[in-house]
């Protein structure tokens, strides 16, 4: 796609989903993607042997940002400090997480709750933390019309890149991201802007481009996940096929038993994916849930092999909702 040549792709962090063994497979099967954010850990961990276990994407020559909640500004300076170590320049700070758990402690999109302490904690960052800082935010707690009083504050500081879901943190996942709302951020907004909301499919991408001319950064969660191969085939690459989503998942399960997971833990990671991938195959109802009703992961990769070898496949499939 012309329109998208330009313009850069960034994959979301999904919380049990895009953990480091998952980025290092579909960077190698997939690509397409021009930096992987990784799932949000807290902060005031300093262990060196931790934290190069949720980021060892250095070693892997894969472009990562690491992500961090936090209601500590002076914590969060200490673990910038540490992950920095690693090599890795930039830290991104979660103001957008809407899970109940981490909004109630401040964190995430409970950030926006207080906006004079929001203020107070990006200041002493910014002073001190000894890397670039970009952040991930929602539009506001109860209405995006609350971002009219967020972006000041934003605006107030060097933020490498203001990545903004266009939804409240009430919203959830529900409705639609409401794109005139981000085009108001978006054109008042001193630092990069990237938009980030309810693109699945080429066609949602070029919708998103259409309408926010000027647009350089895009950010795509949940449907990467439901179609693997969305950020190349943006890039003008080709659909996935039912053979490479099969090597996927099994190149996927190795990496997990490599790293020390027992096969059930593994089999459990794979088939939480399929509640996205599942676009793929439509009708395939009972198949689906043979492998959700699977035990063990012999179990599974039998249920799954009968679904991608059996079912219609629709290799541009969207992602729906789960």
């Amino acid at each position: 796609m012309e329109s998208s040549k330009n313009v850069k792709l960034y994959f979301a962090p999904l919380e049990g989903i895009t953990y480091p063994q998952y980025r290092k497979v579909h960077s190698r099967i997939f690509g397409g993607a021009d930096c992987y954010y990784a799932p949000f850990i807290p902060t005031g961990i300093y262990d060196k042997k931790f934290l190069l276990r949720h980021f060892p994407d250095g070693e892997n020559g894969i472009s990562l940002v690491p992500q961090l909640v936090a209601n500590d500004a002076d914590k969060f300076i200490e673990t910038v400090r540490t992950i920095r170590d690693f090599g890795y320049e930039e830290i991104n700070l979660n103001a957008g997480c809407p899970s109940s758990t981490v909004f109630s402690k401040y964190k995430g999109s409970g950030m926006l709750r207080d906006l004079s302490t929001l203020d107070s904690f990006l200041s002493r960052v910014f002073k001190n933390a000894p890397a670039e800082i970009s952040i991930k935010t929602r539009m506001g707690v109860s209405s995006v019309s609350e971002f009219s009083d967020i972006l000041p504050i934003y605006n107030k500081y060097p933020i490498k890149l203001l990545t903004i879901h266009a939804r409240s943190r009430e919203s959830m996942y529900t409705g639609h991201a409401d794109i005139p709302a981000f085009l108001s951020a978006f054109g008042d907004s001193v630092s990069p802007v990237s938009y980030n909301g309810d693109i699945f499919n080429i066609e949602d991408t070029l919708q998103v481009l259409q309408m926010i001319p000027g647009l350089q950064h895009v950010m795509i969660g949940r449907g990467a996940i439901a179609n693997p191969a969305l950020f190349r085939m943006i890039r003008g690459g080709k659909a996935i096929s039912r053979e490479e989503l099969l090597t996927f998942t099994g190149e996927l399960g190795e990496e997990y038993l490599s790293s020390g997971l027992s096969p059930a833990i593994t089999a459990e990671r794979l088939k939480a994916l399929w509640a996205y991938m599942i676009c793929l195959f439509p009708d395939s109802t009972r198949e689906y849930k043979n492998i959700k009703k699977s035990h063990g992961l012999d179990a599974y990769k039998a249920a799954e092999n009968v679904l991608i070898s059996n079912c219609d496949f629709l290799g541009t499939g969207s992602f729906s909702g789960i």
